[in-house]
């Protein structure tokens, strides 16, 4: 016996408009009060926090005068750290009011972020990626999933694509400025900087209670 699903695209798609469909979406992106938190909130953490990645060279070289597996370590920790939580987020995290949960999350990931950038010892530092990488994932799939049941179903590819192309435009702005700062003021207090303004935006969002429309369910379509 086969499952009948309803086709949700018609047969005839309308051509592609670029510049009237983005005129669209960002119309409706306008109406759309937790999608838009989603999209600031992230946009903070891929300024703020995901150059690192690209940056942990500096701090293995400079600060901790590290090489090889060492440097590899560095790399790898929050992408450890987000294995290590990853029961933790998936199952908790479901339990757990979207608002709540990224509010917690937010939080710790700039704390997360602070412990690394003052830690004297690559022992410790390498502590503070695995639990930015937790933090990273608990605030990452929080975002995704506010954005996916709230968008309409007409509109959810559009969003989706100016989502991932804002993610992406902030990572490369974030590094290129923190790449910048890392000369004139140095790794550990552009990293220290970076995570207070995540701790200050966490701690704004929850006392003016604007997480809380992270916590509407789905979507009409």
């Amino acid at each position: 016996m086969q499952i009948q699903v309803p086709r949700l695209l018609p047969d005839d798609p309308p051509p592609i408009r670029v510049f009237a469909d983005l005129r669209e979406v960002l119309a409706y992106w306008r109406t759309q009060p937790g999608i838009q938190r989603a999209f600031k909130t992230v946009l903070i953490t891929a300024v703020c926090a995901q150059p690192l990645i690209f940056l942990i060279v500096v701090f293995a070289e400079e600060e901790f005068n590290t090489t090889g597996w060492q440097l590899g370590l560095l790399a790898a920790g929050t992408g450890i750290g987000s294995v290590i939580f990853f029961l933790l987020v998936a199952g908790r995290g479901q339990f757990t009011a979207r608002s709540r949960l990224l509010a917690i999350g937010l939080s710790a990931y700039g704390l997360a972020l602070a412990g690394f950038g003052l830690a004297p010892w690559y022992a410790m530092a390498i502590l503070f990626l695995l639990f930015l990488g937790g933090c990273h994932l608990a605030t990452a799939s929080t975002l995704n999933t506010v954005i996916q049941l709230q968008v309409e179903e007409s509109m959810r590819g559009r969003i989706i694509a100016l989502y991932l192309m804002a993610i992406n435009l902030a990572i490369g702005a974030g590094t290129m400025i923190q790449g910048a700062l890392f000369d004139w003021i140095g790794p550990r207090v552009t990293v220290s900087i970076s995570a207070a303004i995540i701790v200050v935006l966490a701690a704004w969002l929850v006392s003016t209670r604007r997480f809380a429309s992270m916590d509407v369910g789905t979507a009409a379509t």
